[in-house]
């Protein structure tokens, strides 16, 4: 604050001088009775009602090691999926008619993402992953530029 033109030094001490004589105000009833009733009703939400930090770590590790394997699944294993999703069709464990439907769906979505696969080169795969992976991080640079743009050089910030 020290490059703080004089005007701008002698404003602030003014209003602050100001504002300390204030008395503190209370909120109105109504509204601390809200915001406690929300707070309560928070604290009593399950874990997995809360963000993801806020899951236990065994949670977290489960939810984490699932995810990988379900992408290692689509990206590596599409024949094994598309194998292992056929028995589990024919097997008679799944006796409801909509549980066959949706069985017999993502069989054949299984044998698309198989046929496609082969059909598509992985050199292809390889390019669309890092062009991905480059718009992200240009997505990243340009939000990072445009906040120190909009709010680290504007008069208010200083």
């Amino acid at each position: 604050m020290t490059d703080m033109p004089e005007p701008d030094r002698k404003f602030e001490q003014w209003f602050d001088a100001l504002c300390s004589g204030l008395p503190s105000r209370q909120a109105p009833a109504a509204l601390q009775a809200q915001v406690l009733e929300e707070l309560a009703l928070r604290a009593r939400r399950g874990w997995w009602r809360r963000s993801f930090t806020h899951w236990p770590p065994a949670a977290r590790i489960a939810f984490a090691c699932l995810c990988t394997g379900l992408i290692g699944l689509l990206l590596g294993g599409d024949d094994w999926t598309a194998l292992a999703l056929r028995a589990w069709h024919d097997s008679t464990a799944w006796s409801l008619p909509s549980a066959g439907r949706t069985l017999t769906l993502l069989s054949v979505g299984a044998d698309l993402l198989t046929v496609l696969s082969h059909a598509i080169p992985a050199s292809w795969l390889h390019a669309a992953l890092a062009a991905g992976g480059a718009l992200y991080a240009a997505l990243f640079a340009l939000g990072a530029a445009a906040y120190r743009t909009l709010y680290l050089t504007s008069p208010h910030a200083r």
